[in-house]
């Protein structure tokens, strides 16, 4: 066994974590011991329940974009068969984009092609039930996942 590795068995603790006796873990002491009390009283709690977890939601290839745009926006929305659609408007580029998202038990997955349509702004509006785009000709068009439903010119 070399030095190194001895002097590595030999801490009590991680590096990282402060001794017992520490200051700094007395500061915290009282936190963690109310803590521990409310979960004592609470048994059915539970800390990691989540319905939904995203942690990487999109990434676009550097070879389809040379100049690596990224998404200004980003939102989810959905059209009257309630399928989702992940939505991402490129201001730089003026281009939303939409894909599918079909959800499975085990996994989030996307299917069909990418919709792009060119535009000056886009959001969801009616808690993602429609999408609407502000079109390069001044027109807003309402769009119920890659369906146009309805336009609306605005004279200049």
């Amino acid at each position: 066994m070399t030095a190194r590795l001895a002097n590595k068995r030999s801490f009590p603790h991680p590096p990282h974590a402060p001794p017992a006796d520490s200051p700094a873990l007395s500061i915290f002491s009282p936190i963690i011991q109310v803590f521990s009390r409310e979960l004592q009283r609470q048994p059915d709690f539970d800390l990691l329940l989540a319905e939904l977890c995203l942690d990487h939601v999109w990434t676009e290839p550097s070879k389809r974009d040379s100049k690596g745009e990224v998404a200004n926006k980003m939102f989810l929305s959905h059209n009257v068969l309630s399928q989702d659609f992940a939505n991402f408007f490129i201001g730089s580029l003026g281009q939303l984009r939409s894909i599918r998202v079909v959800h499975t038990v085990s996994n989030i997955t996307t299917s069909g092609t990418m919709f792009t349509l060119s535009c000056r702004d886009a959001a969801p509006i009616r808690d993602g039930d429609l999408t609407v785009v502000l079109g390069l000709d001044n027109s807003i068009s309402f769009y119920s996942g890659h369906v146009k439903c309805a336009v609306a010119v605005i004279a200049r």
